[in-house]
């Protein structure tokens, strides 16, 4: 794995440019330490085979035996998504593989998620716009679950085209990562997938057996509410403003695929995650 620059305030290209809009430099830097703490950084990159055939077969027909109309659709991604409470096996097999290739020892789960993109009976289509993750992950796998059509996954600076059982490997908190348009009016093109987010021990998200100091646990409330802190929300504006330009420019040079700059959701649709009753347009296609 590379040890390479990334959206750190140590890597900006240009400091001195820098417009503390949102917080001051010191306070940015304490939550960039934090967000950064204990993690390995490295390159997107894709692994071939993630698993086992019959333990991706087994897999497969647990996450494709929903009927998409009793699962949550969200509006900002345009997608079906499920929380999974998945077999723990599945999650015990994505750690092993993933602490084996990044050489690490601290990594655990923190969520997974199934996601079946279809255009829906009202003609909604799929959608990934170019973002940071707010959600914990300091790691994520991506994992093709199967479809019938290519679908590019962009991370960082390369264009990633999945099969199925080959899986992305990222840190969604640290790359910018989106999904060019999805480009077609067939209602019977559908492409699945699942993420397993990954955390470590001093993770923002994680509160008891961290090693943080006193003086940070003191002083900012951590665990999956800290994303809703406004301490939280202005470093994500902060390192957006530092960042976004200088990685849109890189890829406009490097010659990859446009992000969906007009699929970035209405105010009203970001907050909508748990519409039910939504079926492809398709109706023969709902797993």
């Amino acid at each position: 794995m590379t040890n390479i620059p990334f959206n750190l305030l140590k890597y900006h290209p240009d400091p001195d440019s820098i417009v503390w809009h949102f917080m001051d430099k010191e306070t940015y830097q304490e939550i960039e330490d934090i967000f950064s703490n204990d993690v390995k950084f490295f390159d997107p990159f894709m692994v071939d085979n993630f698993f086992e055939e019959d333990v991706f077969n087994e897999l497969k027909d647990l996450c494709t035996s929903y009927d998409l109309s009793q699962v949550d659709y969200s509006n900002q991604m345009n997608k079906w998504e499920q929380n999974l409470q998945i077999p723990k096996k599945f999650e015990d097999l994505a750690i092993k593989k993933l602490k084996d290739i990044l050489e690490i020892e601290d990594a655990e789960v923190s969520y997974t998620m199934y996601a079946h993109h279809q255009i829906t009976s009202d003609g909604r289509k799929p959608k990934l716009p170019l973002h940071i993750d707010w959600a914990p992950g300091a790691y994520m796998i991506d994992l093709q679950i199967g479809g019938n059509r290519d679908w590019g996954f962009v991370a960082k600076y390369e264009n990633f085209i999945c099969q199925p059982n080959q899986a992305v490997i990222c840190q969604p908190q640290f790359d910018y990562h989106y999904r060019p348009s999805w480009n077609s009016s067939d209602p019977n093109e559908y492409y699945q997938a699942i993420f397993f987010h990954i955390v470590n021990k001093n993770h923002w998200s994680k509160v008891e057996g961290n090693t943080r100091s006193k003086y940070l646990n003191d002083k900012y409330n951590f665990g999956h509410d800290f994303r809703n802190s406004e301490v939280f929300a202005n470093f994500q504006e902060q390192r957006h403003s530092m960042f976004y330009r200088d990685y849109i420019d890189n890829i406009t040079k490097i010659g990859l695929p446009s992000p969906p700059f007009d699929e970035v959701p209405t105010e009203t649709d970001t907050h909508i995650h748990s519409r039910r009753g939504i079926v492809p347009m398709n109706n023969g296609i709902i797993k």
